[in-house]
């Protein structure tokens, strides 16, 4: 029965999946998906994104005793780096400060980097298994602080020179960010085409944009607009389509941002970056990161210029079956857009949400 059992799982897998399953069988080694290292599993962490950040983040620590001493060092750095008790804030709001961009990025950052320390404390092993590492959007500088390419006084500097940046390109034009899911891309960009010459150029020294700025699953998509659309992108939604309007200051990714890139380079040419000790994959490409110049490079075209997420993705989960996640962030943000189209990798999927 054992033998027939072993054969039957087999016909649906790889002939890779195949051998690798074959040496777990006859190895006497234990095997969890969640509870140690082993060579059959590529580990993946992800590093959520700004729009998820909530008020009362961080209380959970106390109250369910995770609170660390490395923990609270690195709130202190945060603040200290910051100028202003970016802790507090998070747990006390209000919700309208906490969402602002010069807030909500550092919160979110903040919160991935508390999820890394619970995940050293609670599965120490999971860094020493070479993870490959992607954050989404602001969190790609979380994901290279923990691939040790900046420290954690680095990644907040770098954060709220960004943040900073970004408020500003913000306050210069009202734009905000969509999430529109239940259309492909291709019919998602022909009805923002549309949108965008009905309005034609009916207002002077005005631009209307409208971008999709994130592909965040085949048929979800983060989109970015100026002001005067904000209606035409909301009545999108029907049965089938179901539009969400983020808590952001403003279209993160589209050209709106370019105001910030100068402000936001010179804050890099003052940071020393390393290589990453893990594969760190950017937003812009794609791909891993090559060089410390490189990383220099694309996080500042990234202010300006969507995310190829699911380019990343494709990367990252080659052989999904055999993968195993950790989510760090403010929740299950990540998590949730797996859910919607590919299930195989969230059956191994935790996080150490704050």
């Amino acid at each position: 029965m054992k033998m027939f059992g072993m054969r039957k799982s087999q016909q649906i897998l790889s002939k890779n999946d195949k051998r690798s399953w074959m040496r777990f069988f006859k190895s006497n080694t234990s095997f969890e998906w969640f509870g140690g290292p082993s060579e059959l599993i590529e580990n993946i962490i992800l590093c959520s994104g700004q729009g998820f950040q909530y008020v009362g983040m961080f209380l959970d620590l106390e109250r369910n005793k995770r609170m660390t001493v490395s923990i609270a060092d690195l709130m202190r750095k945060a603040n200290n780096v910051l100028g202003y008790d970016i802790v507090r804030l998070c747990i006390e709001g209000p919700k309208s400060k906490l969402d602002k961009t010069i807030h909500c990025q550092p919160a979110v950052v903040l919160a991935s980097l508390v999820g890394a320390e619970l995940m050293k404390k609670y599965k120490p092993w999971y860094l020493g298994t070479n993870p490959k590492i992607a954050g989404y959007s602001v969190g790609e500088i979380a994901a290279l602080c923990v691939a040790e390419s900046i420290t954690v006084e680095e990644a907040f500097f770098l954060t709220k020179a960004r943040a900073e940046a970004m408020q500003r390109a913000c306050d210069i034009t009202a734009s905000g960010l969509f999430f529109v899911h239940g259309l492909k891309k291709e019919d998602l960009q022909e009805r923002l085409t549309e949108i965008v010459n009905e309005k034609g150029n009916r207002k002077k020294n005005f631009e209307t944009v409208l971008d999709i700025v994130i592909d965040s699953y085949p048929k979800g998509h983060v989109v970015g607009a100026t002001v005067d659309c904000n209606d035409a992108i909301l009545a999108l939604n029907s049965e089938q389509v179901q539009v969400t309007e983020l808590p952001v200051s403003g279209a993160f990714h589209t050209r709106l941002m370019a105001y910030a890139q100068p402000i936001f380079k010179e804050a890099l040419d003052k940071t020393e970056i390393k290589i990453p000790k893990y594969d760190v994959y950017s937003n812009v490409t794609g791909d891993v990161y090559k060089s410390p110049d490189e990383i220099k490079s694309l996080l500042v075209r990234q202010i300006a210029e969507p995310v190829q997420w699911q380019s990343i993705v494709q990367k990252i989960y080659k052989r999904a079956a055999n993968s195993r996640t950790c989510e760090l962030g403010s929740g299950h943000q990540l998590k949730s857009m797996f859910a919607k189209y590919n299930r195989r990798i969230i059956r191994r999927y935790f996080n150490f949400s704050v």
